[in-house]
């Protein structure tokens, strides 16, 4: 499914926030559909993922399942939601400080990786297109 959202009021809301690189896990639902709303109405995002299919699962070791995060790429459509898929193409886990530090650009991906607060199933190609993504949504942005 493909979340429908006000980019305009989620970017009122969400951009103080992200610019301090503030963010607290029960916030990270509605800055993932400012995310894909975001990725959906750009250009430079159809551009670069037109022909990218990806389904990624965020796993957050101290919520349950029903908080957890998934985004899904198809041939360019972004969607995201919350919960637990069946199947996916990476995984990542983490924790809920963790997730929150990540989307809002306070934790660095590698480093958290590298610290071992980060864990990764699946190939790391796709962890790498994922950065490629989060990049691109902050370069969007002006973050």
């Amino acid at each position: 499914m493909i979340i429908m959202v006000d980019i305009e009021a989620l970017k009122e809301k969400w951009m103080p926030k992200l610019e301090a690189q503030d963010l607290k896990f029960g916030e990270l639902k509605e800055v993932l559909e400012l995310m894909v709303g975001v990725a959906n109405e750009n250009e430079d995002f159809a551009d670069e993922y037109g022909s990218f299919t990806k389904t990624y699962q965020f796993n957050v070791s101290d919520k349950p399942e029903a908080e957890w995060m998934w985004m899904k790429v198809e041939a360019g459509k972004f969607s995201a939601g919350m919960g637990k898929l069946p199947k996916y193409d990476l995984q990542f886990s983490m924790n809920s400080q963790c997730a929150a530090d990540m989307i809002s650009g306070k934790l660095d991906s590698n480093s958290a990786f590298i610290k071992g607060d980060l864990k990764i199933d699946g190939q790391i190609k796709d962890g790498v297109k994922f950065q490629g993504i989060m990049a691109l949504f902050k370069d969007v942005m002006d973050l």
